[in-house]
């Protein structure tokens, strides 16, 4: 279940990469997932540590596989350098959700 997650938040979060640029730093897609998914996979790593274990060896392992599974990581990422900042802190903060299956996103990381 908690690889399902972290795919599943994965495509959230890279799904929407653009080819535009804007005056605003927009780091690849597989920039974007590395930064999110180390924080994204310690915070699943923390709330469910034995459904983590039996997936993933360590929070770099998680990464690594999310990160390997972004279709085209050279893609400029839709959010910019900020918005996932932002996201990123806030995911660090959320509570744990109640189960696996049912983590979601923070407000803040809609539209990446």
């Amino acid at each position: 279940m908690v690889k399902v997650i972290v795919l599943v938040i994965l495509t959230l979060i890279v799904g929407c990469s653009s080819s535009s640029s804007t005056e605003e730093s927009h780091p690849t897609a597989g920039q974007a997932a590395a930064q999110y998914m180390r924080t994204y996979c310690a915070k699943l790593n923390d709330c469910f540590p034995s459904q983590f274990g039996a997936v993933y060896t360590s929070v770099d392992d998680c990464v690594s596989v999310a990160v390997g599974k972004v279709p085209d990581p050279n893609a400029k990422e839709a959010c910019s350098q900020t918005q996932i900042d932002t996201c990123v802190k806030d995911t660090a903060v959320m509570a744990c959700p109640a189960d696996a299956g049912h983590a979601t996103l923070p407000t803040s990381c809609g539209g990446c």
